[in-house]
């Protein structure tokens, strides 16, 4: 039994098809295709319903019900919509490109692959619309932000997927901000909280930096005007030598001797 041989074809309004023997002619607004079926096979129409069956058991038999079955149900698709098949390629450094009605393809070779178009088939290139993102919880949520930014700047639908590793709140709170907010202002802000702002002097790139009280967060205003404070300081005595401000520049030394020479 084949049971994909065994499924009716609906013949869609506008599609002519008939039947002569082992051969049909499928007719509709993108042309007309014809093909001769094996002897094995059986093909009738009834009230807009096609049919195709098998004289035998045999394997052969069973193969080419299943087999004809596929081939006239996509001539009537491809005389009605055109027959298409779209193939994503997916690699580090992979790219597409058409030229003139061939294919250029750069899959990992030392060279490109050159694929000539068969009579009669077309090749249409779009924008990459999709990128997937290995180990997203290793990135800033900037810098995911950017990335997804490479796709979709064409007309297509564009889609991004982020993999990421672990189960931690932390980790799990930034992936749902990528999804719930297309701001960069919003996320750069959110990346900020979550991540830290890392050493202002120092190599750290991420982390709360070491205030005993302050918060750059809730604290935004005060901070403002501790330094402006701390400018007017170094305007009117850039090196500190001031006695009123030995003791700050002893503080700041101790504090950054190993990060600025003061």
């Amino acid at each position: 039994m084949s049971r994909i041989g065994n499924k009716p074809i609906t013949v869609p309004a506008g599609i002519d098809v008939k039947i002569d023997g082992q051969h049909i002619t499928v007719k509709g607004p993108k042309g007309t295709l014809e093909r001769t079926v094996e002897p094995e096979i059986s093909m009738k129409l009834e009230d807009g319903i096609l049919t195709v069956s098998r004289d035998s058991d045999v394997r052969r038999s069973k193969s080419l019900h299943g087999l004809t079955r596929t081939l006239i149900n996509n001539m009537i698709i491809g005389v009605q919509n055109e027959f298409t098949r779209e193939l994503q390629i997916n690699g580090v450094g992979y790219r597409v490109q058409k030229q003139g009605n061939n294919l250029n393809l750069s899959l990992g070779y030392s060279h490109p692959v050159i694929f000539e178009a068969p009579e009669g088939i077309t090749f249409d290139v779009p924008n990459a619309n999709i990128m997937v993102i290995e180990d997203a919880e290793r990135f800033g949520l900037a810098q995911l932000h950017q990335l997804r930014g490479r796709v979709g700047r064409g007309e297509y639908k564009s889609y991004c997927v982020l993999k990421f590793k672990g189960k931690g709140q932390n980790t799990k709170e930034r992936m749902k901000i990528m999804c719930e907010t297309n701001d960069g202002f919003l996320i750069s802000q959110k990346d900020l909280e979550l991540r830290g702002s890392g050493d202002f002097f120092g190599t750290m790139q991420h982390g709360i930096p070491d205030f005993k009280i302050a918060n750059l967060f809730t604290d935004m205003d005060i901070l403002k005007l501790a330094q402006e404070a701390a400018i007017k300081v170094v305007s009117n005595d850039p090196k500190l030598e001031k006695e009123e401000n030995k003791l700050l520049k002893l503080s700041v030394k101790n504090k950054f001797t190993d990060r600025i020479e003061i």
